[in-house]
């Protein structure tokens, strides 16, 4: 049926979700009952209704962008890429699409995908500066979006592609997409060619770690002494395992919790003592050394064209956050700026705008 939908009638996925929608057809899976375009695009082009499985079509590697940097890791490789098609391992099972006519309706198929995805309107590109950066409140990240053929662009909360068919749960409204861009580089340009701004960003840095290093004595000895009472209670169990009072099982069930628990603080405590020995001033630039840089960058950002703005923002922003308002809005960046030395003081700075036919008004 979905396969007829897509080659015979020539819909988008979109449109069979819609569908399935309207005659009730509900996923087996599914807190909100609705289909995926992702589920279906999987389901579409999966080889094995003609009978040919794969085997080692993907592999591990090191998420490149990962959502949250600072945290640890168990397993590093956690993101995983297609391998070319041509080193896929096919293995032959049973076929559900057996006949010529069949199989045939698959090809036409996956053609009609590959279509879809060449004349999509969504594909048209449009040069959006905060793309992958700029996040709703509610949480979620917002796309570029470019009604009218591009006349007017917007960052769009994804919560409503998500949630589509059904209306969307964040009322946000859609951020204009050049006056955000517009500001932001301004913003980021004011911050960049200012030795004074950095050096109070330095200041500022200088203060909170020297802040952690006069706090850590008290947190070094809690955490010298969860871990010594952590080993006590592992002591314990191992004690009532050679008095045969518990068997293995219970001993592997009750030990491997608090070794993991060992393990945790044991990395807090290491991290602890070494931001209480830490010297804040070792590679810091001096005040002329800000100066230069700022003036530096500053002949440096005259005159980029928007892949070479874009890639500064890459490097510098780490997210923003968008809120837009019948009367307003307001962008929260949060970035760093690196200087020499690779030191990098971290900075949130609130950027607000008021629309009104077009105009910006910087408050």
């Amino acid at each position: 049926m979905i396969f007829e939908w897509v080659a015979n009638e020539h819909m988008t996925l979109r449109k069979v979700v819609k569908r399935l929608q309207e005659y009730g057809i509900a996923p087996r899976w599914s807190e909100k009952g609705v289909w995926n375009t992702s589920t279906l695009s999987t389901l579409v082009r999966n080889r094995t209704y003609i009978g040919e499985g794969h085997y080692g079509s993907t592999y591990a590697v090191v998420p490149e962008n990962p959502l949250k940097k600072d945290t640890y890791r168990k397993v590093r490789k956690s993101s995983r890429k297609v391998r070319p098609q041509d080193e896929w391992i096919v293995v032959k099972v049973p076929a559900i699409f057996e006949s010529e006519t069949d199989k045939d309706l698959f090809d036409r198929a996956q053609a009609q995908l590959r279509l879809n995805f060449e004349m999509s309107q969504r594909n048209k590109k449009n040069n959006y500066l905060l793309a992958g950066k700029i996040r709703c409140s509610c949480g979620r990240s917002r796309a570029g979006e470019g009604p009218q053929r591009g006349k007017y662009l917007y960052y769009r909360c994804t919560g409503r592609v998500h949630s589509f068919p059904l209306p969307p749960a964040c009322k946000e409204h859609g951020i204009n997409a050049s006056i955000a861009d517009h500001l932001l580089w301004l913003e980021l340009y004011r911050l960049m060619t200012s030795g004074t701004l950095m050096m109070e960003q330095i200041r500022t840095w200088k203060s909170n770690r020297e802040e952690k290093r006069q706090r850590p004595t008290i947190d070094v000895s809690r955490l010298e002494d969860d871990i010594r009472k952590a080993k006590q209670q592992e002591d314990r169990y191992t004690e009532a395992y050679g008095a045969g009072v518990i068997t293995m099982e219970k001993l592997r069930e009750h030990v491997e919790p608090i070794r993991k628990k060992i393990t945790n603080l044991t990395n807090q405590l290491s991290t602890a003592k070494a931001i209480a020995t830490v010297n804040d001033d070792d590679g810091l630039p001096e005040e002329q050394e800000v100066e230069t840089y700022a003036q530096m960058v500053g002949e440096t950002l005259r005159g980029l064209n928007f892949e070479e703005k874009r890639a500064i923002v890459r490097d510098t922003i780490d997210r923003v956050i968008g809120k837009q308002t019948e009367t307003g809005g307001e962008l929260q960046v949060y970035g760093s700026i690196p200087l020499k030395n690779y030191v990098e003081f971290k900075t949130s700075d609130r950027n607000c705008w008021v629309t009104e036919c077009g105009k910006v008004d910087a408050v």
